[in-house]
């Protein structure tokens, strides 16, 4: 995959999942559906040690923790920094098995009542794939009256190519290589999550 990589589209790689850490010189790139909440609180804490202590990761909130000015992102820094960065920082992500991945991000945004995600993703789905042309306007109500995306409506929009003519993929379902591009990007380490929740109780 990455010999069919070019130079132009290095260039234009976004860095808008990486997360810089100077204090310990540490860059992590987030991937949604697997852990990230958790190992962006670990990085949160990381970010505020200021005397040597640690406060515990799980009581800082979600909003805190996704808030874009809670952490520093490595897109936010000077072309040369983020060079130099990349080149001197431990560079560490952590990867899930992609359909467990799929069904979590399913799970999160289209089974429970997530009306941000039903208007910018559902009703759409519903109309393409259920034919259903005109879905309920709020998504209680078309859970009142049994509608929602099945599983299988989702994996059809994943996989029908006009779904990313106009708009690419949610970073919940985005490929792993599109968010933290492994072809252009050396890192030291790559945890597997399913793994790693052998050990590591925050996974």
């Amino acid at each position: 995959m990455c010999a069919n990589e070019t130079q132009t589209s290095q260039e234009d790689v976004s860095l808008r999942n990486l997360i810089v850490n100077d204090e310990h010189g540490l860059i992590y790139c987030y991937v949604p559906k697997a852990a990230c909440t958790n190992w962006k609180r670990v990085m949160y804490v990381l970010k505020q040690n200021r005397s040597g202590s640690y406060m515990d990761p799980f009581t800082i909130s979600r909003e805190i923790t996704h808030s874009l000015q809670s952490l520093t992102y490595l897109q936010s820094l000077p072309k040369a920094e983020i060079e130099a960065k990349l080149k001197h920082y431990t560079k560490f992500l952590f990867v899930r098995d992609p359909f467990v991945r799929l069904i979590s991000a399913y799970k999160d945004k289209f089974v429970g009542t997530n009306e941000v995600f039903y208007h910018n993703y559902g009703i759409g789905i519903l109309q393409r794939y259920a034919h259903m042309p005109n879905p309920p306007y709020h998504v209680k109500d078309a859970f009142m009256l049994g509608i929602r995306p099945t599983f299988n409506h989702f994996i059809k929009y994943l996989l029908d190519p006009l779904t990313e003519k106009n708009y690419p993929y949610d970073e919940h379902w985005r490929q792993i290589h599109r968010l933290c591009h492994p072809c252009f990007i050396q890192y030291d380490f790559i945890g597997h999550i399913e793994l790693c929740r052998m050990t590591l109780t925050f996974c």
